[in-house]
C-alpha cells in the first residue's frame, strides 16, 4: 500500500470529512459552518414585520434586517423560519396589527416577541375574508 504525502492525507480529510493520522500528527477535519448571510427585508417604514431572503433560519441565527434606505439592524431568530416567511422587528401584542408592505395585513393572535416567526400560528389574516 502507498504511503500517502501529508497535503494528499489533508486533502482526502477535507473530501471525506474523516479525521485521520499522518506519522503520528492528527489532521482534525472541521465541517464548514454555512456563512449565508441571513437577511430579512423590511419595505416600509410602518413595517412590524420583515420577509425572509434566507434558508433554515434557526433559533438563534443573526438575521440582517435592512429597510429601503440601507439601514440595517441585527435580530436575533427565536424560531426556526423557512426562507419567504415573516419575522418580527418589533415587539407585538394580542390584537396589534400585523403590517407588511406598508399594509394591515392581519392582527396578532398571540404575543410576538421581537425575532419569532410570524405566520398563521400567531397572526388573523385580514386579505380576503370579506367580513372585514
Amino acid at each position: 500500500m502507498q504511503k500517502l504525502s501529508l497535503f494528499q492525507t489533508v486533502y482526502q480529510s477535507l473530501r471525506s470529512g474523516k479525521n485521520r493520522e499522518v506519522d503520528g500528527a492528527s489532521v482534525i477535519v472541521e465541517r464548514k459552518v454555512s456563512m449565508e448571510k441571513k437577511i430579512g427585508l423590511k419595505v416600509n417604514p410602518k413595517d412590524n414585520v420583515a420577509t425572509l431572503f434566507a434558508n433554515d433560519i434557526e433559533i438563534g441565527d443573526e438575521v440582517v434586517i435592512q429597510d429601503k434606505a440601507g439601514h440595517t439592524e441585527m435580530i436575533s431568530s427565536l424560531s426556526m423560519i423557512p426562507y419567504g416567511h415573516k419575522i418580527a422587528v418589533y415587539d407585538l401584542n394580542i390584537g396589534d396589527p400585523i403590517i407588511k408592505y406598508g399594509e394591515n395585513i392581519g392582527i396578532a393572535t398571540a404575543a410576538i416577541k421581537k425575532g419569532e416567526h410570524v405566520h398563521v400560528h400567531n397572526l388573523d389574516s385580514a386579505r380576503g375574508r370579506g367580513d372585514l
